[in-house]
């Protein structure tokens, strides 16, 4: 199947709702495994669906051509801030002991020894 935008926009269409539903269980998922280990975050594990305006910008700006969106692996997301750097490692642990782990990156490693930022 050749790549079109406008079979990528319908199938986004068809699918927002799934990956949002998606995104409401691996919250109550994931909020227990990291409840269960005595792990505490900052803040509700937060999520997010990419709207269509955004797949269809990095398509654009990245030069890519799928062909069905399950190829673009970041339509949905997660994101959790756990209160200690001690837990970091026991979470990434968990995460990677209940769910397949595509890529992983240590956002402070970016940083310089004058910049503010957090780590993902």
């Amino acid at each position: 199947m050749p790549f079109s935008l406008e079979t990528l926009h319908a199938e986004y269409e068809e699918k927002a709702t799934l990956y949002e539903r998606l995104c409401k269980e691996l919250v109550i998922q994931i909020s227990q495994l990291l409840a269960d280990a005595g792990i505490t975050t900052v803040f509700p594990v937060e999520w997010r669906v990419k709207t269509w305006e955004s797949i269809h910008d990095k398509c654009e700006r990245n030069k890519l051509e799928p062909k069905v969106l399950g190829e673009i692996t970041d339509i949905a997301g997660l994101r959790l801030v756990v209160l200690f750097k001690r837990d970091l490692d026991t979470t990434c642990d968990i995460i990677s002991k209940h769910f397949e782990v595509l890529k992983k990156e240590d956002a402070g490693v970016r940083l310089a020894e004058d910049q503010f930022g957090y780590g993902s």
